[in-house]
């Protein structure tokens, strides 16, 4: 370790994946012979006041994945984030900001899926950041209207696990079924705060 480059991202929400996803494509393009370590750590801060808002519950996590040009079990098609219209100051707002806040992740989330739709052309499963009842909800429309699967997690169903949870979505799948090459998935993250992200990948 002593040897590697370290960079921290923090104040990113539950999109930090994937701006470290696009910092390391990029370092690595340049240093194709390099491998990168990406760590995710999320620890739930319990001093925040989060009464009205009816998200699930979240939870602490950490995972861990190797990147490589030359191989690994999927191919990174594209990582990208959106945020746009989030009402400021977080830890003050009231019911109707969250309401607010939610009802334009389903919005933007909608749209990343249209958006993914066009520019990758058809996408086999959709696994969804555990946010809230509604966001996933919307996002499950969403699917069947552009006959996309939508993937549920059965373990951890009503928890949402911050920066990892759909990599761990991710990781259930794999031990449910065996993903056909070729596929395409797409993992979508979503912060209340910070906006709303994906990243697609392909077996």
């Amino acid at each position: 370790m002593n040897d590697c480059i370290s960079l921290m991202f923090s104040q990113c929400g539950s999109l930090s994946s994937l701006s470290a996803l696009r910092l390391a494509n990029s370092a690595m393009r340049k240093q194709p012979d390099k491998l990168a370590l990406l760590v995710l750590a999320d620890r739930v801060e319990f001093a925040e006041l989060r009464y009205q808002f009816s998200g699930y519950l979240r939870g602490d996590s950490a995972s861990v994945m190797a990147l490589s040009t030359s191989a690994g079990d999927y191919r990174i098609v594209e990582a990208r984030k959106f945020a746009d219209g989030i009402p400021p100051s977080y830890p003050l707002w009231k019911n109707e900001d969250y309401r607010l806040a939610e009802q334009m992740m389903s919005d933007h989330g909608e749209r990343l899926l249209q958006q993914a739709l066009l520019l990758h052309g058809r996408i086999d499963y959709v696994l969804c950041h555990r946010l809230s009842n509604a966001f996933c909800q919307a996002v499950a429309a969403k699917c069947r209207q552009i006959s996309s699967e939508f993937y549920e997690r059965r373990q951890w169903a009503d928890v949402n696990l911050l920066g990892n949870d759909p990599y761990v979505s991710l990781r259930q799948l794999e031990q449910e079924r065996e993903i056909p090459e070729g596929s395409k998935l797409l993992l979508l993250f979503a912060g209340i705060d910070f906006g709303v992200g994906y990243l697609v990948l392909q077996k």
